[in-house]
């Protein structure tokens, strides 16, 4: 490559890296907001249900690097199913994968899924119903 278009494509991606930290920072306080809003929600949830410990523990590092509260508070049997879990989504990964589908790679894999029929108001009251709160 001559240096003349190398100069040009350097420019041109030196553009598009500015656009996108830009694009980072006006997304950031949405970023936070909903990360906010996931904690508030989990946590209390991890504190009353062990599937919820599990699952975020599989879902997270050994060192508890996504979710550092919850390092502690798993039972010795919580923490034997978190393995268990890890390999079952690093399977499903796999598959998915081979089938052309992105999965996350940048920290553990855990697959979340809305069923097609989802409708936030008949999870309420399905949650209403099983007596599961976030209080």
């Amino acid at each position: 490559m001559s240096d003349a278009k190398y100069d040009k494509v350097l420019t041109k991606v030196r553009a598009e890296v500015s656009d996108l930290e830009v694009a980072m920072e006006e997304l950031m306080p949405a970023y936070k907001a909903f990360e906010a809003e996931h904690l508030g929600i989990i946590k209390p949830l991890a504190e009353k249900y062990s599937t919820t410990r599990i699952f975020l523990a599989a879902e997270d590092t050994a060192n508890y690097e996504w979710y550092p509260w919850l390092e502690g508070k798993l039972s010795p049997e919580e923490l034997a199913a978190v393995p268990r879990v890890k390999s079952l989504m690093q399977d499903y990964a796999k598959r998915a994968e081979a089938e052309g589908m992105d999965t996350i790679q940048h920290r553990p894999f855990m697959h979340h899924a809305f069923h097609p029929s989802w409708d936030s108001k008949s999870a309420e009251v399905l949650m209403k119903k099983l007596d599961i709160s976030t209080k």
